[in-house]
């Protein structure tokens, strides 16, 4: 209890006051995520296609053969989803005005790192897009595999 004097005037007050306090605990908590690591297997490998004048498409799709392949490491036990980042990309061909586009990507595989933390079988497909005025060559590009864990 705390009591408190007050002299004014010549009068002395007396107040009282009682001080009421609580306590309540708390939890602290922290997740830590195991850094993952993706290593390519396979690249995505449209084939050997000819040159027929018109436009044409060449899919591959996830589960194809040409796929490109990927194994993952993370936390045991830990869900993921994958992405590609970029929507679409151009392949080009060393000496050779003019690209290839390369969209419509699709992916299979696991979407959780199983109990000793590997993720393997990552398939990525995708549509690569061939213009009537294409020319010979050998034509790359580059994609990103992005995984992330939930």
């Amino acid at each position: 209890m705390k009591k408190l004097f007050l002299v004014a005037a010549g009068v002395i007050l007396m107040v009282s006051s009682t001080a009421m306090a609580t306590d309540q605990s708390f939890n602290a908590t922290l997740n830590l995520f195991k850094p993952i690591a993706i290593t390519k297997v396979a690249d995505l490998n449209f084939g050997s296609q000819n040159i027929t004048g018109s436009a044409f498409d060449v899919t591959v799709a996830a589960a194809d053969s040409g796929a490109a392949s990927f194994t993952a490491t993370g936390g045991n036990s830990r869900s993921f989803t994958k992405s590609i980042v970029e929507s679409s990309i151009n392949m080009s061909a060393s000496g050779v005005v003019g690209n290839i586009a390369v969209d419509t990507f699709t992916l299979a595989g696991p979407t959780a790192f199983d109990a000793s933390g590997n993720a393997t079988g990552i398939k990525v497909g995708a549509k690569a897009h061939v213009l009537a005025g294409s020319l010979d060559g050998n034509y790359t590009g580059a994609a990103t595999l992005r995984v992330v864990y939930n």
